[in-house]
Parts: structure tokens; sequence; C-alpha cells
């Protein structure tokens, strides 16, 4: 968000990350934010905030283009020669910190990367799972866009999850999706959670929604008695996610800072007990054997 030169007053804004807020005042340049962060830009009480919005995407380096002269060079060494001695100051720092009250820097660095055998728990409760099912969808622990499925955009975890699954001798097809997740919530016969690829047609026959084209169609149905049954329309459904068998891993338990959408149940109100149904949409990737 860059603020262009304008004068006015209120315009707040706040940026939400999961359960925490920051509210930006005064007058700023420019805030940035990763793209699974809320912000939203409170009210302007006087003159005219004028503000450019855009998208930053990331891109590897192109480790192709050799033409580098002598100055790049220098550059780059001067900046690798900063860099150790950084490191070194980093590590004197490390020393100097009580065992007993600060992680040191090696714990710190062994976090950053699974260990062999969270790689092998990994690979083996995959083999197991993908025995009795077509694709397994493991739901990410961060939010992002649900129009956006590029691996490039994965971060933290998610990331390494999914390098580790799609390296050389991985045996997986790994994609980025939306998954939706239905959970049904019933006094008498328990609860259930099931899911599929993200579908709008889906969705609507999960809650029960009904257009006006739905409401025409009954009642035209309704007014004549002697009409013949047509077969029913098609409905446009993912086909991957209507003919596999699908397990969803949910090591988030649906959290709110983890859900592209939600729609919560509403309660209804009579004489004779609902069922509860609620619809998620979360971020997710979807492994499969590769054929």
């Amino acid at each position: 968000v860059v603020i262009l030169n304008s004068t006015y007053t209120g315009g707040e804004l706040a940026v939400t990350h999961g359960d925490r807020t920051e509210v930006v005042t005064g007058p700023y340049k420019w805030v940035a934010m990763y793209g699974d962060c809320l912000h939203k830009i409170n009210s302007v009480t006087s003159g005219t905030r004028v503000s450019l919005i855009y998208d930053i995407y990331g891109s590897a380096a192109d480790t192709s283009d050799a033409s580098h002269d002598a100055k790049n060079t220098e550059e780059s060494e001067k900046a690798e020669e900063d860099e150790d001695g950084n490191e070194a100051d980093d590590d004197e720092f490390w020393e100097d910190q009580p065992m007993e009250r600060s992680a040191t820097k090696a714990a710190l660095n062994k976090c950053r990367e699974p260990s062999d055998a969270d790689i092998a728990r990994v690979f083996k409760a995959l083999e197991q799972e993908l025995k009795n099912y077509d694709s397994i969808i493991i739901c990410l622990q961060h939010l992002y866009p649900e129009c956006q499925t590029n691996p490039a955009f994965l971060k933290g975890g998610d990331r390494i999850l999914y390098d580790l699954l799609t390296n050389g001798s991985s045996d997986y097809e790994v994609q980025v999706v939306a998954a939706t997740i239905y959970r049904t919530l019933d006094d008498h016969e328990g609860n259930a959670t099931h899911c599929s690829l993200f579908s709008p047609a889906l969705v609507k026959h999960t809650l029960s929604l009904m257009t006006d084209s739905d409401k025409e169609e009954e009642e035209e149905e309704e007014d004549d008695d002697s009409a013949v049954e047509t077969p029913a329309k098609k409905q446009k459904v993912d086909p991957s996610g209507a003919t596999d068998r699908t397990k969803l891993v949910l090591p988030n338990d649906l959290a709110h800072g983890s859900l592209l959408d939600y729609t919560p149940f509403i309660e209804h109100t009579g004489n004779e007990s609902q069922t509860g149904k609620s619809v998620y949409i979360v971020a997710g990737l979807q492994v499969r054997r590769k054929v």
C-alpha cells in the first residue's frame, strides 16, 4: 500500500494476521504485508486519501545470465565479505548467551529443516494412506489467495513440505489446490467431515442453496401435474474431485487463520431438530502417485 501525495485525516490502516491486528496511524508513505494478511482502510474524516495498492511477486534468480561486469563481481565479493563478518558477529552473540536462557544458533538452524526421522515418517504415512486412497489433501499452515496455486508462493513449513514431496527422487505428483470441507454436526448420528476439490456447485448442494431459477423450475413442475419427469441437469463438477477417493489431513483443525473462506452454520428455529452444515475452503497440497 503506497500513499501518494495527498492531505487527509483518518484513513487508518488495520492489518490482521490470525488473531493479531496492527493499526497504522499517523503519516506514512507505504506499508508492505504478506498476501495472507487481511487489511482494512478506515474512513477518511477530512481531505482526500490517494493510495496505490498492488501485489509484489517474487521469482527465482536467473542464473543463466553470465554477463556480469567487473563492478558487479567486486560488489558481490564485498557482499560476501560483509555476510561472513555478520555470521562471525552472530556466532559471537550466541556464544555469549547463557545456555539456560536462550537456544543456541545450532539448535535454531536445526529447526529450520526437518530431520531424517521426520522425513521418513512423512513418506511412510503417505505410502500407507495411498494404499486406500487415490489422493491425499494436506491442509496448509498458511493462508493463501484462493486463486493462487503457484508453489512459489508457499511459505515456511508449507514450502518445506512441498519441496520434500517434489524432489527428484519423489514418486508423487503434488499440486496446490483449494479444498472444500463439509462438516455435518448431528446430535443423533455424530459428526462427519468430508471434502473434495473446490466446486461452487458442490457448495450450493451442501448448503441446500436455491437460486431464483431453481424456484421457478419447482413452481412449473407443481403447476403441471402431467409433466413428464426429465433428467436432472448436469452440474459442472471437477471430475478429479468427484471420482477420486480422497482423504483430507487437517493439521490445523480448521483454524480460522488458515481458512480461505468459511460459511458458518446458522441455527434454525422450529420444533424439528436441524442438522448443522458448515463449509470451509482451505489451501492444501494434493498428493497422488505418479502414473
